[in-house]
């Protein structure tokens, strides 16, 4: 009795994850150049050693991410080619091809695991980081120096987080520093503000204003290591 159906509904499922892959490498590489172009911005602005750290974490999870999609991806494709070696046009994916068991052996899925277990450790990473961020706008606010500042310009935009500059005064001389701003005050030109700062960070007492670089670096290897995570102990346990 020929195998072909079975071979063919396993090469359609090795499709579909290949194209979740596809699709799951292609976001790896976005928030890699996004992720640069930020670095590259902070360089030129203002970078301390913690957010090096950190950066270098998020571009090298980033990389890891996308360069573990190509490898599956070509797993994949070599997978295909074995069950169907000339291939044509294969039939449309159903639901019940997802759903029926391994299409090939399960081997050894070292490589699929470690994936998982890299994505969980980012996940984690990412979520200590935000809290670490917190705790410091909070310590910030209750050990930082007080002084009265006052609001130069506004920008809200209709997308993206809204920022202020303030001008206010630190060690006998006057600094601006843009906050970002998360409550629901209204803030105008000239409007005064309580500015806490210390040598490191600057909020009021309104916003706390965190690091948006690295809030979003967080963010991005956050979704990342939910679409990674998942994706690898699929390929792991299905594929």
């Amino acid at each position: 009795m020929s195998d072909r159906p079975r071979r063919l509904r396993a090469a359609r499922r090795l499709r579909a994850w290949r194209v979740c892959w596809v699709l799951v490498g292609a976001f790896g590489a976005m928030g890699f150049v996004t992720l640069a172009a930020g670095t590259a911005w902070q360089l030129a602005h203002r970078f301390g050693a913690g957010d090096v750290v950190l950066a270098g974490a998020g571009l090298g999870g980033t990389a890891a991410v996308t360069a573990s999609a190509v490898v599956l991806v070509r797993r994949f494709e070599r997978r295909i080619r074995v069950l169907v070696p000339h291939r044509g046009a294969l039939p449309p994916l159903s639901t019940a091809d997802l759903e029926a068991g391994p299409p090939v052996p399960r081997g050894g899925r070292r490589f699929e695991w470690a994936l998982a277990v890299f994505g969980g450790g980012v996940l984690v990473a990412a979520v200590l980081v935000l809290s670490a961020l917190d705790a410091v706008t909070q310590d910030l606010l209750e050990t930082g120096t007080r002084t009265e500042g006052v609001v130069l310009d506004v920008h809200d935009p209709a997308r993206g987080t809204s920022t202020f500059h303030v001008s206010y005064i630190a060690a006998g001389a006057e600094k601006t520093a843009e906050i970002a701003w998360h409550s629901d005050r209204t803030y105008r030109p000239g409007d005064r503000v309580t500015v806490v700062y210390d040598a490191t960070h600057v909020r009021t007492t309104d916003e706390d204003n965190p690091d948006q670089f690295l809030v979003g670096l967080c963010v991005v290897s956050m979704i990342g290591a939910l679409l990674l995570v998942p994706g690898a102990a699929v390929a792991a346990t299905r594929l």
